[in-house]
């Protein structure tokens, strides 16, 4: 009755927002370049039409017989060998070695259906399982939501629903940088992996406006129709885009529930907010994209905490491809000293004699120091991969080689990894 409940109260809290980005959901990771730039395959179940026959048995037996579902799928899975050595004296940390070798296994496995009823409503669902971490069911990886289409200039979607909005395309990936309000600043919707959400949408000519409601799964609230969640205990976010000569603006804010792990002497309800504006255009092919965001706490009086500033270029060619993002955080309120981050991504394609092979290449650079497992350290690292397409039918054969190092302190490299795994990646 809950979730029930939870749906309901999405649906209407999205009518009632004044005002989503079309998301651009990119993979930072260049092993699967192939398919950065192409567009989601738009699979139109069979309409399911209601037959208005003289015989009730005839039109009941023309209903069995149609199936408004398509079902796909895709399954992925990785089977190798990892070797590593740390050094210094990080492996002196409960549970490091020196030296470990270990088999690596990986599984992710996506069940996926779309029903369109008819041209104006259509249900979405995936159910996910993974190995990392282990899930019979991922719930940051699964959705269960609704499209309905008003008219041309109406779109009201709802459920559980992952949501990516925001030009940045590297630095929207929480795990490079371990920075979850960071994540929360480029992509302003990031939790709606754990959220039930509601959202409208007016596309217009040249203006597209969105509003969106978010209840975090993971709260802990409970409530029932006498006691439904309070104003503070939801999210919202909005945003207003603008596209006109091949360049896009984009509006955006949002504010967030509140947090108990947030309330200080000058934010003494945990409420923190965001407003920003990006930009985007093209020029001569290269994609560039700049975003600034200033994340803001209070409510009855307002203070200015971070300012959060990243700019990037993208450009891909028949063989080649490269993304790279410059990141500056800024402390205002404490005067903190600046945190910069360089991300680089870029690939080789289609090479060697069978046009085949891949070489990757990725760099992290992070200028701030973050605690892990009672040790200070740069989150910096080199990737270098390379990755030979259809070993087998279905199968490629990846292999590289990871240095995690720090900036100012010895041992330069602190961490070295070497891995070798065939990956399974069937469509289906």
């Amino acid at each position: 009755m809950k979730k029930i409940l939870l749906l309901i109260l999405c649906i209407t809290g999205a009518f009632i927002l004044p005002s989503e980005i079309k998301a651009q959901e990119v993979d930072s990771e260049f092993e699967d370049d192939d398919s950065i730039f192409d567009n989601a395959e738009d699979i139109t179940a069979e309409e399911n039409n209601l037959a208005n026959a003289d015989s009730e048995a005839a039109s009941m037996e023309a209903d069995l017989l149609v199936i408004p579902f398509k079902f796909y799928g895709n399954l992925r899975s990785d089977l190798g060998l990892v070797f590593g050595k740390r050094f210094g004296d990080l492996y002196k940390i409960k549970g490091q070695r020196e030296k470990y070798a270990s088999g690596y296994f990986d599984f992710e496995n996506k069940v996926s259906f779309v029903s369109r009823i008819d041209e104006s409503f259509t249900m979405h669902g995936t159910l996910c399982t993974t190995f990392f971490p282990v899930k019979w069911v991922n719930p940051g990886k699964s959705e269960l939501y609704f499209d309905y289409m008003g008219g041309q200039n109406l779109i009201v979607s709802a459920g559980k629903k992952n949501l990516n909005w925001g030009y940045v395309r590297i630095f929207s990936n929480v795990d490079d940088f371990e920075d979850t309000k960071v994540r929360l600043t480029t992509n302003i919707v990031a939790d709606s992996e754990n959220s039930i959400i509601g959202s409208v949408t007016f596309p217009f000519s040249f203006v597209t406006a969105t509003g969106v409601i978010l209840y975090d799964l993971d709260n802990n609230i409970d409530f029932d129709n006498d006691d439904p969640p309070k104003v503070d205990q939801l999210s919202y976010a909005g945003s207003i885009e603008f596209t006109f000569l091949q360049a896009s603006v984009n509006l955006y804010g949002r504010r967030s529930a509140a947090d108990s792990s947030s309330i200080t002497e000058t934010n003494p309800y945990g409420i923190n907010n965001v407003l920003g504006i990006e930009m985007k255009r093209t020029f001569f092919d290269y994609d560039i994209y700049l975003q600034n965001t200033l994340r803001v706490s209070g409510r009855d009086k307002l203070s200015v905490d971070d300012n959060i500033f990243t700019i990037g270029t993208y450009r891909l060619w028949d063989y080649f491809g490269f993304n790279v993002e410059v990141q500056n955080v800024c402390g205002i309120e404490k005067n903190d000293e600046s945190t910069w981050r360089v991300a680089l991504d870029m690939g080789w394609r289609r090479l060697g004699k069978d046009r085949d092979t891949k070489v990757v290449v990725q760099w992290r650079h992070d200028s701030n120091r973050y605690e892990k497992k009672g040790e200070w350290l740069d989150n910096c690292w080199v990737k270098f991969g390379v990755i030979k397409s259809r070993v087998m039918r279905h199968v490629d054969l990846h292999t590289g080689l990871q240095l995690y190092y720090r900036w100012d302190e010895t041992p330069y490299v602190y961490d070295f990894k070497f891995a070798s795994y065939f990956r399974l990646d069937v469509g289906y």
